[in-house]
């Protein structure tokens, strides 16, 4: 088992995720490579990705609070600026990509449908 030193010191979230899965389950082996799905959970302002890096069934599960607002403005709005470029004049299609997201202000993840998904049952 790593000291808590080596696990605090990782510089990715998926490696820091990793890390503590194998904490939790020193069983548990990674192979070179292996993808580590994990989704950024909402923490403190300022907090490192990798301390607030969750299993997105562990999140599913406890109802854990998800940084959306980081994936609509980091990850998804820049994809659909450039597949929209052409239409950028457009007022309409401007405001589509600059409209507040519509997502719930505490950046729940959970639903149903995405826990029978991965073959749990729902939070309660």
């Amino acid at each position: 088992s790593r000291p808590k030193e080596d696990v605090d010191s990782l510089k990715t979230p998926h490696v820091a995720l990793a890390a503590r899965a194998l904490a939790a389950a020193p069983k548990r082996r990674f192979r070179l490579g292996e993808f580590v799905p994990m989704v950024l959970g909402k923490g403190l302002r300022g907090a490192a990705q990798r301390d607030v890096a969750l299993d997105p069934a562990d999140a599913l599960r406890t109802d854990a609070a998800v940084d959306l607002r980081l994936y609509r403005d980091k990850k998804l709005l820049p994809e659909l600026e450039r597949l929209f470029a052409p239409f950028l004049e457009r007022a309409d299609v401007r405001a589509l990509l600059r409209e507040p997201p519509r997502v719930v202000a505490d950046g729940r993840l959970g639903s149903a449908d995405a826990a029978a998904l991965l073959g749990f049952a729902a939070p309660a």
